[in-house]
């Protein structure tokens, strides 16, 4: 807006005899050739910048050690077992937050409780754009999941006198407690706008795909990325999709009085809101963290 400004003061004033000449001028000085864009020439100077990067020998700060089970990054040193019981120790926590979220006394068994869930026989349609679609009504799905996803843990509830008493002291407290999941940005229904998800299972596997963006001023496409979660990540997905989830709805909708569509991101920015309140934001996933 600035160039195109100048250009036109250039033209009043009479320097140049047209608004464009001063503009095709000030192009050639720091504008992109052949486009009358502004800051285009930032792009050249971007890949010429790859170009000397990609030609130059780095420092070598990043080496494996012999047995190829320790990564050394200057002073730090990450081996392979750490890692493996890092994410170890994810998924057992995991664990215990789901136990938590199914509302289990210390004397009941998880095992004993749960219903059974065989990832292996679920089935997706990942060609369906339904509005409202997951993997959790395909008519396959359904067959395999012992009990209605809906009711079960609202059933479970109020069929408990010590689960009643406790929700009613939370409620005379301070309201129902609005329940999260630990991923940001993620579609786990159609939608009506975009009609996608982004959430699908696959071979008994729970797939994340998500577009990468990163480098489309250049190639002017994006990238389709598909994440397959482990066995033990994946029953946690969907256990959280098929008794979790349901039964926060239905309590927003009994306590808060939602009556619109409920979000389809696994992380809402707030409850009952629909799509429209979108995500976590990223500062509030750090903060988390």
């Amino acid at each position: 807006m600035l160039v195109a400004l100048r250009a036109v003061r250039e033209a009043k004033a009479g320097r140049v005899s047209h608004a464009a000449d001063a503009l095709d001028e000030m192009r050639e000085c720091f504008l992109l050739f052949g486009v009358r864009a502004p800051f285009g020439w930032i792009t050249r100077l971007r890949t010429y910048g790859k170009k000397i990067q990609n030609s130059t020998t780095s420092m070598g700060y990043i080496y494996w050690s012999d047995d190829e089970q320790t990564l050394s990054y200057k002073d730090l040193r990450l081996s392979m077992r750490g890692l493996r019981e890092f994410v170890a120790g994810q998924v057992s926590r995991a664990q215990v937050e789901l136990a938590g979220l199914f509302l289990l006394h210390e004397e009941e068994a998880r095992e004993e409780v749960v219903p059974r869930l065989a990832l292996h026989e679920l089935q997706d349609d990942p060609t369906n754009n339904t509005r409202g679609w997951n993997f959790l009504r395909d008519p396959c799905t359904r067959k395999a999941l012992p009990t209605h996803r809906d009711h079960w843990l609202l059933d479970r509830v109020l069929g408990a006198d010590w689960l009643r008493e406790e929700f009613l002291e939370v409620r005379q407290i301070s309201g129902q407690p609005a329940r999260a999941t630990k991923l940001l940005g993620l579609r786990h229904r159609n939608t009506l706008q975009g009609r996608h998800r982004n959430i699908f299972i696959k071979h008994g596997l729970v797939s994340m795909v998500t577009t990468y963006h990163k480098g489309y001023s250049i190639s002017n496409t994006t990238k389709i990325i598909h994440r397959y979660l482990p066995k033990a990540v994946s029953k946690l997905v969907v256990y959280y999709l098929w008794l979790i989830l349901p039964f926060r709805e239905a309590l927003e909708r009994l306590a808060r009085g939602h009556r619109g569509p409920a979000s389809a991101f696994l992380w809402p920015a707030a409850a009952g809101g629909g799509d429209q309140g979108g995500s976590w934001p990223s500062e509030r996933l750090r903060k988390v963290l």
